[in-house]
């Protein structure tokens, strides 16, 4: 193996590992969400949340780095969306090149409080 080849696989495994290390457990859920990269909206569907970001699966991802703008509503609730920024932190390899994990930047403390009760009812339910 070349040292290119190694070094490359070296950053890749570092950059894994830093992103694997997630602070809040993510739930599985499909919520339909805003997105809006400079001048540009997006509409996805989260495939998990947490309380610190959102995955969307078989997207077409922007590179690491990319800030965005995300908005959404937590179902079952009524009231303005949850609004926040946020930044591209992971694209999965494993996945065809498709989905992108993201960080949520500024969450006010009500946004938090609202997903941690969502969090706490999904438990309740199980």
């Amino acid at each position: 193996m070349s040292d290119r080849r190694r070094r490359h696989e070296d950053f890749i495994k570092e950059r894994r590992e830093r992103y694997d290390r997630r602070e809040h457990d993510r739930v599985e859920v499909v919520i339909p969400m805003e997105l809006t990269a400079g001048n540009d909206l997006y509409f996805h569907v989260s495939g998990n949340l947490s309380v610190g970001g959102a995955f969307f699966d078989r997207v077409i991802p922007h590179p690491v780095g990319t800030p965005v703008e995300i908005s959404f509503s937590l179902p079952g609730e009524e009231g303005p969306p949850i609004r926040c920024r946020a930044e591209v932190v992971n694209i999965p390899e494993d996945n065809e090149g498709l989905g992108m994990g993201v960080r949520f930047l500024d969450l006010t403390d009500e946004s938090r409080n609202r997903l941690e009760s969502f969090f706490e009812d999904l438990d309740s339910e199980e």
